[in-house]
């Protein structure tokens, strides 16, 4: 599901991305360029595919099966990508920001926390950082 939007007809996904590379100074450079490579071979995509997991290859989703594609079709249905994190901020003993924002949205979904509740301790959470 996408993310609520400020107006009805803009809608976000919250998406994550892997990036690889090969060091400048790396010793097996060549062997790490075959490895890159393979990565995008057919058989690691089925492999991807397998774990749930899609790479950025063209009609890559129309290997998915149908669980799948209701799952990444949302931005077949108009949601965009939304990517990025949270700003680096000094650590305060007992507070996570990532657990606190989307591990209690579980509770909501659930029903043993309230939509207010959960807004109170995102607050809180956001308070004790700032400080």
């Amino acid at each position: 599901m996408a993310v609520p939007g400020v107006t009805a007809d803009t809608q976000y996904a919250y998406t994550y991305f892997e990036q690889i590379w090969v060091p400048k100074q790396a010793k097996n450079k060549d062997l790490a360029k075959k490895f890159i490579a393979f990565m995008y071979s057919d058989k690691a995509t089925k492999d991807f595919l397998k774990g749930g997991a899609v790479q950025p290859i063209k009609d890559v989703t129309k290997q998915l099966d149908a669980e799948q594609k209701q799952f990444y079709g949302i931005y077949d249905n108009g949601a965009k990508v939304l990517t990025g994190s949270f700003q680096n901020a000094k650590a305060v003993e007992g507070v996570n920001m990532t657990d606190t924002l989307f591990g209690e949205i579980t509770s909501v979904t659930n029903g043993t926390k309230s939509i207010s509740q959960w807004q109170q301790d995102v607050v809180k959470a956001a308070d004790q950082l700032r400080e």
